[in-house]
């Protein structure tokens, strides 16, 4: 396992654990327009980024760290998603939204390395499909 003695060390956590923060600093425009299950999805994709990499660290195999990792990496995803339905829907500004993203974005790139730091599946794993 990576050299971490507790998962709050871990970068990646630090970081999601910030991006977090500031999606709820939006909390007051979604409960305006009484959208609580905007609300809802994207808050608990983005505790779902930081509670994956600390679930993760409590395992004691890096095969299985590595697992959830990837977890959190995808809610990571769907954060970066929700970005875009929240600047479609009124919540955030194009400029809000990209800077949001790119936080998310960081994060993304930090598990990643994290992932194959571990000997985990990066995404030039040959049983991967490409997409189209």
């Amino acid at each position: 396992m990576a050299s971490f003695r507790r998962f709050e060390e871990i970068i990646a956590w630090q970081k999601a654990r910030v991006l977090r923060r500031r999606i709820a600093e939006f909390r007051p425009r979604f409960e305006a327009a009484k959208d609580w299950g905007f609300q809802r999805q994207i808050m608990d994709a983005a505790l779902s980024v930081m509670n994956n990499i600390a679930e993760g660290f409590g395992r004691f195999r890096d095969r299985e760290f590595a697992k959830f990792l990837g977890y959190s990496r995808s809610s990571a995803f769907e954060v970066q998603s929700m970005f875009y339905a929240g600047e479609d829907d009124g919540y955030f500004s194009q400029e809000e939204r990209a800077a949001l993203h790119a936080g998310a974005e960081e994060v993304v790139r930090l598990i990643s390395a994290l992932i194959v730091s571990l000997g985990g599946e990066d995404d030039d794993r040959e049983d991967r499909q490409p997409r189209r």
